[in-house]
């Protein structure tokens, strides 16, 4: 079947045009709907590599990021299925679990790094790390904190967007 009609159906996007990025491990499109919007789908060709939990995962993880950190991420949309993860048969039979995801215009490093760059760098982990305190202090994997260490990793910072 055809990608584009199978993302059409799975994912109700009207679809215009599409182009391959990347073809390593896995296979990445830009595509273009007829509002002009872009997305990005990254099919899986490594069954062994990546099972259904792990991709799973990781959207939820960027679905759940979405909402925590002040920088754009490629956002998973949920098919008509509400799922994240589709699936497509090649024409041997083999069938691939893709994704579909918010285009997002890349923000260009220079391959030598400075100080700006750096920062911008550990600004961005930062924020990843302080998500991931958060989520462990909720989950309870970090559950010996006194009421005074939370109160001091509040007032210091260390736990707001």
């Amino acid at each position: 079947m055809n990608l584009l009609n199978v993302i059409s159906q799975q994912y109700k996007l009207n679809l215009e045009s599409w182009e391959l990025l990347q073809e390593t491990d896995d296979l990445v499109y830009k595509i273009i709907d007829n509002c002009q919007q872009h997305y990005t789908v990254k099919i899986h060709r490594k069954k062994l590599s990546r099972t259904n939990d792990k991709l799973s995962d990781l959207c939820n993880w960027l679905d759940f990021l979405s909402g925590t950190v002040t920088f754009n991420l490629p956002l998973p949309l949920r098919n008509v299925n509400d799922s994240f993860q589709s699936q497509i048969q090649d024409e041997s039979g083999i069938i691939y679990d893709f994704v579909v995801y918010r285009w997002v215009n890349g923000e260009p490093i220079s391959k030598h790094m400075n100080q700006q760059n750096n920062q911008k760098i550990g600004a961005l982990m930062a924020q990843l790390h302080n998500v991931d305190v958060c989520n462990k202090i909720i989950s309870q994997e970090i559950p010996r904190l006194t009421e005074k260490e939370v109160e001091s990793l509040v007032r210091s910072n260390k736990l707001s967007n």
